[in-house]
């Protein structure tokens, strides 16, 4: 029998050594005072009021010799009847003084069910229920019946021990009030907590400061109108307290993958899970191999489609795992291509890119002067100024494709130069003779003006405001050089003289 309320100072009456009749009608009738309280030494006045759950159960083997339960208590008639007699039953492992459990047999190996007394002990209908479900498994053949039935308030001659607390469970720390219920006043009181503390208040205020389940006993010293000294009451895995679970959502495993190019038949695979870190990993890539790295890349060892599986556990041991199937493509031919770009410091350094197409595995350069390369994007430092014909060669298993394009290194030296000539009127006719490969040129008069062009000028005429001497200055550049030239401009009057 169990109770949602503690049975006094237990979690549950039994008693295996019984027997009854059944009626003319095939029914039979149970004193529970006679056949569960009495042999418990308790009487209906140490129940609590509440409800109860009774299940009465018969063995599936029967007889006048011989009789076999499939499901019972540790401590029973029938456990001890198997220990003693049956040597070839496997049993669990001894009885502890801490701890009961509801064994099972299934058939001759005994495991234990769930527990019924000690830590984590289930209780009223959680107990009845377990049990029930253990009775209706296929391969027991005990029978059985329950019922349930709620005890009202009644009157007693004799004084109890009872008191309750204002919450059962919580997470730590937790603090819990208790209160005397008493039915007669004592004269003194005694709490032990079941974590290693006391109390001598009636209705003490307990802190819990660490976690676990805890038996609480109350102690009333005195007697109660019928003169009995009553016994301590003791509450079984009545205080539960818990840890503080962090929050954090259960893992998502997620994954992309691509290919890697100028690597044939190689996938790299990118890892998109989320969860509570640190995130450990398993994949399979349906070839018999495996990786515990976050974001790997493999190999497969030919075309097809793989069922590619990533697992991953956060640091809760929780897991979730997905699965994709993966297209490993054919190899492509190569298609060879490249471009280049001239160092800004020096021109002669030249940097070659590759642009080839296809699932390159070789490069193969010529670079016009005698020299090559099998990198793949080289840098080539050239000798001389001049035209160059660079070839790339591109392969792999398919075969091979070449492209030649021409390089032109032009020598960056410029020289500025002009050449002037008084067309009259004050102006004058500037002639560019400046040598090299130009980008810009400025062009000062020497009368405050100045002229810039970003292209071949050639010829630019300027007028003077007025007769006389001038220094006009050419600047040429481009990104690697500059040079200047400068020179005098006179202009004269018609007839010769001297400018005023």
């Amino acid at each position: 029998m169990f109770g949602n309320n503690q049975i006094y100072d237990r979690n549950y009456l039994f008693n295996d050594s019984f027997k009854t009749f059944l009626d003319k009608d095939g029914s039979f009738q149970l004193d529970i005072y006679e056949y569960l309280l009495k042999p418990n030494d308790l009487n209906l006045c140490d129940l609590d009021n509440g409800e109860y759950y009774l299940l009465v159960q018969l063995p599936g083997q029967t007889n006048i010799t011989r009789q076999r339960f499939d499901i019972t208590v540790e401590n029973s008639t029938e456990y001890w009847r198997i220990k003693n007699i049956e040597s070839s039953v496997i049993l669990p492992k001894n009885i502890t003084k801490d701890s009961l459990f509801v064994v099972k047999a299934d058939p001759i190996y005994w495991s234990r069910a769930f527990p019924i007394e000690g830590p984590g002990a289930y209780a009223g209908k959680k107990a009845m229920d377990a049990l029930v479900s253990e009775l209706s498994q296929s391969w027991v053949e005990d029978r059985f019946i329950t019922t349930s039935f709620f005890l009202e308030p009644i009157r007693c001659k004799q004084d109890s021990v009872s008191f309750t607390a204002n919450q059962l469970e919580g997470n730590v720390p937790l603090t819990v009030q208790f209160f005397d219920n008493s039915t007669f006043n004592g004269t003194g009181f005694l709490w032990d907590f079941g974590d290693g503390t006391t109390s001598n208040e009636r209705n003490p205020n307990h802190v819990y400061n660490k976690t676990g389940i805890f038996d609480v006993t109350f102690t009333v010293n005195g007697t109660g109108t019928d003169g009995k000294e009553k016994n301590p009451l003791r509450k079984y895995n009545y205080i539960i307290v818990k840890e503080i679970s962090p929050q954090y959502y259960d893992p998502v495993a997620d994954f992309t993958y691509a290919k890697l190019d100028n690597e044939p038949l190689t996938i790299r695979f990118i890892d998109q899970s989320y969860g509570s870190t640190p995130l450990t990993y398993l994949w399979s890539f349906g070839n018999n191999s495996m990786s515990t790295e976050k974001s790997p890349q493999h190999t497969f060892p030919s075309v097809g489609k793989y069922a590619v599986n990533l697992t991953v556990t956060d640091q809760y041991a929780k897991s979730n795992w997905t699965s994709r199937v993966v297209p490993v493509p054919p190899m492509n031919s190569p298609v060879a291509n490249f471009e280049y770009n001239l160092n800004s410091v020096n021109p002669l350094q030249v940097q070659f890119n590759d642009l080839s197409l296809g699932d390159i595995s070789s490069w193969q350069w010529s670079f016009g002067d005698g020299t090559g390369s099998s990198t793949q994007s080289p840098t080539h430092l050239y000798n001389d100024y001049g035209s160059y014909d660079v070839t790339l060669t591109a392969g792999n298993r398919l075969g091979s494709n070449s492209i030649t394009l021409k390089l032109n290194i032009e020598n960056p030296l410029v020289t500025a130069g002009f050449k002037w000539t008084n067309i009259g009127n004050r102006t004058v006719r500037f002639t560019d003779t400046s040598q090299g490969k130009i980008s810009n040129w400025t062009l000062e008069f020497g009368d405050g003006n100045i002229q810039n062009f970003v292209q071949n000028w050639n010829v630019y005429d300027h007028k003077y405001s007025q007769l006389g001497n001038y220094y006009a200055k050419l600047t040429v550049e481009n990104e690697y050089n500059k040079d200047t030239y400068s020179n005098q401009i006179m202009l004269y009057r018609n007839d010769g003289s001297n400018p005023i």
